[in-house]
C-alpha cells in the first residue's frame, strides 16, 4: 500500500505543472531546444516531456524540472505557488554556477519542504523544484549534480 504522502506529492506537482503550463502559453519555449542531464542515484523518472521532467526516489524526495522562456514572470509563479498550494517561501540565496545565474528559494509546504531553483542562462530559465519530507537535510541536495551535468540538444 502507497503511503498518502506519494498522493499529496503527485497532487503537488500536478498544479505546479498546470501553473508553469499556463506561464509557458505567455512566454514559449525556445521550439529547437531540448536538454540532458545526469539522473542522481537513487532517482527515477516518473514523467517526461520535451520541457518537463519529473524524479522521484523511493524515500519520498522529488526533483522536477522545467525549461521556459527567460522572460517567465518569477513574481507571478511563486505567488500562484503562494495563493494556490500554500507555499511558505524563505529568504534564499543567489550564486554563479557554470553557464547559470542562480536564485534558491527554500519553502515548507504542509507536511513537505524544499527549494525552487530559478537557473538563467541568459536565454532559457530552468526552473527545478526540489522537495522532500519536513526535516528533509537541504545541504544534501542532487541539484549541483543535475546543474554540474547539464546539456542543451538543439535538434
Amino acid at each position: 500500500m502507497r503511503n498518502p504522502k506519494d498522493y499529496i506529492m503527485k497532487t503537488d506537482y500536478l498544479i505546479i505543472l498546470m501553473a508553469l503550463l499556463l506561464i509557458s502559453i505567455v512566454s514559449p519555449i525556445a521550439a529547437a531546444d531540448s536538454f540532458d542531464f545526469d539522473i542522481p542515484e537513487g532517482y527515477h523518472i516518473e514523467n517526461a516531456s520535451d520541457d518537463f521532467v519529473l524524479l522521484e526516489n523511493e524515500d519520498y524526495y522529488s526533483i522536477s524540472i522545467s525549461i521556459m522562456d527567460n522572460s517567465t514572470d518569477r513574481k507571478t509563479l511563486m505567488d500562484m505557488l503562494e495563493r494556490h498550494r500554500c507555499y511558505d517561501f524563505r529568504n534564499g540565496v543567489n550564486y554563479t554556477k557554470g553557464d547559470f545565474y542562480i536564485e534558491e528559494k527554500p519553502y515548507y509546504q504542509e507536511f513537505q519542504m524544499g527549494i525552487l531553483y530559478f537557473c538563467e542562462n541568459g536565454r532559457d530559465l530552468v526552473v527545478i523544484d526540489y522537495k522532500g519530507p519536513l526535516g528533509m537535510d537541504l545541504n544534501n541536495s542532487p541539484i549541483d549534480g543535475i546543474l554540474d551535468s547539464f546539456k542543451w540538444v538543439s535538434y
